[in-house]
């Protein structure tokens, strides 16, 4: 099914549970070459054992346009937060692996890593076709948490496996004391996510998005309407094994592709509302193409 204006105007979810398609091309990279490893003397900084918080204001590590973050193979990381990384369209900051993979598996944490306030930017495992330079696992949340007004960002390479809700989160949620949060203050733009692996995932696949396009009410203020997205690309993914729906894109208003991913095995825990393969959530405009869906309960 190809070139598909999907178009959601309603409060529900237009919710696909079967794309027609050709595979993805990234075939799972069973016969892919070994990576040329990086090595960790060409990073700008590697995140030492311990380090918990990647500050990259002037005042704390001064992150420049173009540095490269590292996480080094071997080093027992806990959950890692990335904050003020701020690169530029040109030059962004790269958040990569160095001297091989790089596991960062946690027990009874609320996730694996975090960006928060930061823009223009990469979080690589590489550039190999079925090589994950970056392995998430074993928070008993989300795996890879993209929040609080990140933006402009690629993530590409990562592997994320046996979280118990969702494996990525990318949105800011509306808050009552916060204005900035809300729909015409923030807007997250030019977002690609590809080429990542998903498995034995406890709830959604891929949250991209508020849930809630027409207005969220939690914290007793009223209705808040959330943030959009323009400009948003999410291809050649591969998503087995999760108990609620494979990826969900909402409030992505303009610009949006969701091409060549592949999705099998979703729905597992059966739940009527939450069982699909891909959910094209409110005020989404999206072409929706090239992707094969198989094995779900919805």
């Amino acid at each position: 099914m190809k070139n598909i204006l999907m178009h959601t105007p309603y409060v529900g979810f237009i919710l696909l549970s079967m794309l027609a398609a050709c595979g993805s091309d990234d075939d799972a990279g069973k016969n892919a070459p070994p990576p040329v490893v990086k090595e960790c003397s060409t990073c700008t900084y590697v995140v030492p054992e311990g380090k918990t918080t990647i500050d990259g204001a002037p005042n704390q590590l001064n992150i420049k346009p173009g540095d490269v973050i590292c996480l080094g193979a071997g080093v027992k990381y806990t959950t890692l937060t990335f904050k003020n990384i701020i690169g530029t369209k040109e030059k962004p900051v790269v958040i990569t692996n160095c001297a091989g993979t790089v596991n960062i598996q946690v027990v009874d944490k609320p996730f694996n890593l975090k960006t928060s306030n930061s823009k223009y930017f990469r979080i690589t495992g590489g550039d190999v076709d079925g090589y994950y330079g970056i392995q998430l696992s074993g928070s008993k949340l989300d795996g890879l948490v993209l929040v609080e007004f990140s933006n402009n960002f690629e993530v590409d390479h990562i592997e994320l496996s046996n979280i118990g809700n969702a494996a990525v989160v990318a949105k800011t949620d509306p808050r009552c004391d916060d204005d900035n949060t809300l729909r015409g203050n923030f807007t997250m733009r030019d977002v690609s996510l590809h080429h990542n692996y998903i498995h034995d995932i406890g709830k959604e696949g891929f949250y991209i998005g508020h849930s809630y396009y027409y207005g969220y009410d939690k914290g007793g203020c009223g209705s808040l309407l959330p943030h959009t997205i323009e400009n948003i690309s999410v291809y050649n993914n591969r998503v087995t094994n999760t108990g609620w729906d494979g990826m969900q894109v909402s409030c992505a208003v303009s610009g949006t592709r969701i091409h060549h991913n592949t999705i099998d095995n979703y729905g597992t825990k059966n739940d009527i509302n939450q069982r699909d393969g891909i959910v094209i959530g409110g005020g989404t405009n999206a072409l929706c193409y090239n992707n094969f869906v198989t094995n779900g309960k919805g």
